[in-house]
């Protein structure tokens, strides 16, 4: 897809984003400035988790074969993910943009503006070098995020324990799974070994703030 074209893509995106944001706003006034931090979050990971099923399925469909999974991506499926990564791109633009403008105090932690400037970069290389396909896999990952971001938005959605374990399962052990199948290039390789070492950091502090206090609680009581 050329460049005028795939920007154009973006800044729709973006004014999705923007308009969504305004109009939840709007609607809801009494939102706290933490609520807002969440509503983009919650569109995107969403959107991202649910196109990256459909590609896990193929993949789990090829025998997690990366030559024959890569042989079945038809021209709307390459569509499909350069659509999607341009989608991934205005979010982390208009979440940037927004945040500094409504939530900044909310973005200036490693997973805010570090964390959105860093995964544009990745997400115009894997459009470059042509691998969505590939990259999509890891938006399963957006599953934690789900519930993270939709409990902070609404108390009564919050589910700890279920967070912790789809961030184990998808973050640590697919993506782990994921990044060894594609070590043979050195993007997967190089990213998604400091991601998981990010990863890991995240998962030992919910542990012990979630996990490790908990039990700690419960045995006192007793």
């Amino acid at each position: 897809m050329n460049i005028v074209l795939s920007v154009a893509f973006i800044a729709l995106f973006c004014m999705d984003y923007y308009f969504m944001y305004s109009d939840t706003i709007k609607r809801n006034p009494e939102l706290t400035e933490k609520q807002r931090a969440y509503i983009l979050s919650i569109k995107a990971s969403t959107t991202l988790f649910l196109i990256s099923i459909y590609f896990n399925y193929k993949f789990i469909a090829s025998g997690f074969d990366v030559d024959l999974y890569t042989s079945r991506l038809n021209s709307n499926d390459n569509f499909v993910l350069d659509l999607s990564v341009f989608n991934l791109i205005s979010y982390l633009i208009m979440d940037c943009y927004v945040g500094y403008n409504k939530y900044h105090k909310y973005m200036c932690t490693l997973s805010g503006y570090t964390h959105h400037i860093v995964y544009t970069f990745v997400s115009v290389i894997a459009l470059y070098i042509n691998v969505p396909g590939f990259y999509f896999l890891f938006m399963i990952e957006e599953l934690p995020t789900i519930f993270l971001s939709s409990g902070n938005y609404n108390k009564g959605l919050r589910h700890d324990n279920i967070f912790g374990l789809t961030f184990f399962l998808t973050r640590l052990l697919y993506h782990g799974y994921l990044t060894w199948k594609f070590s043979f290039n050195k993007m997967f390789l190089i990213f998604g070994g400091l991601s998981f070492g990010l990863h890991s950091y995240w998962f030992k502090n919910w542990f012990t703030k979630y996990f490790l206090k908990t039990n700690r609680k419960n045995v006192k009581q007793e």
